[in-house]
């Protein structure tokens, strides 16, 4: 290996956050978007300890989720729209991950209303 290939960088792409530099804000904000990954840590010491069959489907439903949206990422292979010449994102951006999250966040929450509580409603 080179010397210059030694000190290249690559981020993370899973915790690869910008904000601008001096921005308060901005920092808070990008430490927020981090939390994804503290839910999943929650979600899986949840399940240790309990055990829990929704907790089990739910964070299933997610895992399934994401390789969905990782696989139609690379069939699409849409770039990201850029933000000038001197950003090169390796991602590719749509479908948007947030987006997808938010469809089957949504869909599951409905689903468990309806399942929980309005079916064990008529079955009393």
């Amino acid at each position: 290996m080179a010397a210059a290939e030694a000190d290249e960088w690559v981020p993370l792409t899973l915790t690869f956050v910008e904000y601008p530099k001096g921005d308060v804000i901005g920092k808070c904000l990008a430490a927020v978007s981090l939390s994804p990954v503290c839910i999943l840590v929650g979600f899986v010491a949840y399940f240790l300890a309990k055990r829990d069959l929704h907790t089990m489907t739910y964070m299933s439903g997610l895992v399934l989720n994401e390789a969905i949206n990782f696989v139609v990422k690379h069939i699409l292979k849409e770039p990201r729209p850029s933000r000038g010449a001197d950003k090169v994102f390796t991602e590719y951006g749509m479908p948007s991950s947030h987006a997808q999250f938010m469809g089957f966040f949504s869909t599951y929450f409905v689903l468990f209303i309806y399942i929980r509580y309005i079916q064990s409603r008529q079955c009393e």
